[in-house]
């Protein structure tokens, strides 16, 4: 995190028990209240802060704006908060800025260890790495829970540092930031709800917002989902099949393939097996953006063959795609138009992950592009991503969808998910999806395939609850490891009626 090396000199105000700043961002400047400027009105359990200009550098320059906010006292005890700003540019976020909180400051989190705020911050955003726009966080070892009720996928951050310039350094400082979606930016912004709630426990903030999200949100319960074929129900062990490697390495041709499976078949009823193909299509993320049979590995009479082969071993089989990534040096990819690619919210070139293919230790991946699935940089990615969705389930009835990198709004969209290899997720997203082994985990000797992590060991195998075993191979693997494969199936395999 980043911080000015002055006072901004925002005055604080006092409701409820919470002491704080009000600021918005505009798509050029930072701005606070002119606190001469303020009127306030209390009600009982109402608060309303209205202010009709605003200030900036640090309270030495003044703008014709607006920035309010309501604040309701609930009758358990938290606090509701909404703000709106106006400003004579675009806004882009409006921030409740809690200040004066007793340190130190922690991170809390649902099943894991509290981690302590460092000197330099630390920041929690959503989506991008919170599942959910929650967050609950330690003062002096009360906890305080904080959440957004959004009925949209807009970006949500929670910064907590503390104070090193002015009155309150050496206090505790959490921001509440709401960022309006980069298509509907303009010259006013009206948040959400923000919750506030001493003495919530991680628990009790995540209990709550799935109530609203399945209230408000259609986030449905496992059991109750209509998107899950009925097939997907039984199974019980997903295999994971590695292809092509990007360098052009084979690991296993379609023949390959279908020979494991036939092994797994001999002790595992094909019904309870999902045959996962990442690297099917050819080069691993080289061939992105051109699906179809590889040559190298079968051709389409070898994927045909497979195919058909697992069908009828009672085998579903279910390729990788790259929904939004492709190779821009493919035909049909490199005459796309710009504006297909995605952006951030301020318009630059936005580039996911730029793994090192060719070991040139340079994560140089200029023809990898990442493209946002509304096909319009400005469209809401998770709108594209639902529209996506939906067409699929229309074309192919029974499809089953999996997807990765799920955060609460992707949740109804999809019943299963790849697990991410790097974090654990969320425990309570079980209670609506299943997840398997991500493509890098499985592989006995930790070989992980087509994906980049070379070795990784996991517990793939023997998952907690609400992911299904994952085993993966490679060449060499089923004629390396065939009696340890052998007592995992037997373990699966159900109990003779």
């Amino acid at each position: 995190m980043q911080f000015a090396s002055f006072d901004l000199e925002d005055p604080v105000y006092s409701a409820f028990g919470f002491r704080f700043s009000l600021q918005l961002t505009t798509l050029e400047n930072l701005y606070g209240v002119d606190p001469e400027r303020v009127q306030i009105r209390e009600a009982g359990d109402t608060f309303q802060l209205r202010c009709d200009r605003l200030s900036w550098a640090g309270q030495q320059q003044r703008v014709e704006g607006e920035l309010e906010i309501e604040l309701r006292r609930e009758p358990g005890g938290s606090v509701r908060a909404r703000l709106r700003a106006r400003a004579p540019a675009p806004v882009r976020t409006a921030k409740l800025v809690l200040r004066d909180l007793e340190p130190p400051l922690s991170i809390r989190r649902l099943g894991a260890e509290e981690t302590a705020v460092g000197a330099y911050g630390e920041l929690l955003a959503y989506p991008e790495l919170l599942p959910a726009p929650l967050a609950c966080i330690g003062c002096g070892g009360e906890p305080l829970g904080l959440r957004a009720e959004d009925r949209e996928v807009r970006p949500k951050r929670f910064a907590a540092w503390v104070e090193r310039i002015g009155p309150l350094a050496g206090r505790g400082t959490v921001e509440l930031i709401h960022e309006e979606a980069a298509s509907r930016f303009g010259m006013q912004l009206d948040t959400p709800d923000w919750v506030l709630e001493r003495g919530a426990t991680p628990d009790a903030v995540e209990r709550a917002h799935l109530e609203f999200a399945e209230r408000e949100c259609g986030l449905v319960p496992w059991e109750s989902r209509s998107d899950v074929p009925a097939w997907a129900r039984e199974l019980r062990l997903v295999a994971t099949l590695h292809g092509m490697h990007f360098s052009g390495r084979v690991f296993l041709g379609y023949a390959e393939m279908l020979e494991i499976l036939r092994f797994l078949t001999g002790r595992l009823p094909g019904r309870h097996i999902l045959a996962y193909l990442p690297g099917w299509e050819g080069r691993y993320y080289w061939q992105y953006g051109d699906y179809r049979p590889d040559e190298r590995l079968g051709g389409p009479q070898g994927f045909a063959a497979l195919c058909q082969g697992a069908r009828a071993l009672g085998v579903h089989v279910m390729p990788m795609f790259g929904a939004n990534c492709a190779n821009l040096r493919l035909p049909g990819v490199r005459d796309l138009p710009s504006e297909a690619v995605l952006a951030s919210a301020t318009g630059n070139r936005f580039h996911g992950n730029q793994p090192d293919w060719d070991l040139a230790r340079a994560h140089d991946t200029g023809w990898q592009a990442w493209f946002n699935p509304g096909n319009d940089p400005r469209h809401p990615v998770t709108d594209g991503i639902r529209a996506l969705a939906e067409r699929l389930r229309k074309s192919i009835p029974g499809v089953l969808l999996a997807a990765e990198a799920d955060y609460d709004a992707l949740l109804p969209l999809f019943p299963l998910f790849q697990r991410p290899w790097w974090t654990a997720p969320a425990p309570w997203t079980a209670r609506y999806v299943r997840r398997f082994g991500h493509l890098c985990e499985g592989e006995p000797r930790g070989f992980t395939g087509v994906h980049e992590a070379g070795v990784y060991h996991s517990d793939a195998w023997h998952p907690g609850p609400g992911t299904l075993p994952t085993v993966a191979f490679q060449d060499g693997t089923l004629e390396a490891c065939r009696g340890e494969l052998e007592q995992l199936l037997d373990k699966l395999a159900p109990a003779p009626a």
